[in-house]
């Protein structure tokens, strides 16, 4: 579960944290974010993470994938992805993982693909969509309040809720 990246190395631990090693003396906790996610994790089957580097960023930072096992299950059932740029968690699940690898596509891109315990192996990132249909995804907020009078606020906008159609099947609503 090592994987080098920026000139630190990035492993998984026997405990069950993601660590950063600076190759001189620091060693850092890398998972404190998401220990919750690592506590549900299967301690029996922490030998058997795999993890690498993947360059799939815009910024060309390099991203550490690492596929592990959640609690009650014997086959990895978990991706976490660590985004180098924004230092950020990402968790996929549902993606049943036993290896990892990158490769370069021909065209000097890079493509990371695993394997699935079916023996079928998966290319990601790959299309836009989800299983043939458009991906459907919201974002919502809460309540925001203004430090303006309410009085103020119709004077100063007009409501309006307009909805757009986006490339890619992907619908926004604007509400105000």
């Amino acid at each position: 579960s090592v994987a080098l990246i920026n000139n630190q190395f990035v492993f998984f631990n026997q405990h069950g944290d993601i660590m950063v090693y600076d190759g001189g003396v620091k060693v850092e906790t890398l998972s404190s974010n998401i220990e919750g996610t690592l506590e549900g994790l299967n301690a029996n089957r922490f030998n058997k993470v795999v993890a690498v580097a993947y360059p799939g960023g815009a910024t060309g930072d390099d991203n550490y994938y690492l596929c592990l096992t959640n609690s009650g299950s014997s086959t990895h059932n978990l991706v976490l992805e660590y985004d180098t740029y924004n230092k950020a968690w990402l968790k996929h699940s549902g993606i049943n993982c036993n290896a990892l690898t990158t490769y370069e596509l021909g065209t000097q891109q890079i493509a990371l693909a695993f394997a699935d315990y079916a023996g079928f192996v998966h290319r990601y990132p790959f299309g836009d969509t989800d299983n043939g249909a458009a991906i459907a995804a919201y974002y919502e907020t809460g309540q925001l309040a203004l430090d303006i009078p309410q009085q103020k606020i119709f004077r100063l906008f007009q409501p309006i809720v307009r909805q757009e159609t986006l490339g890619h099947e992907l619908t926004f609503e604007y509400r105000i």
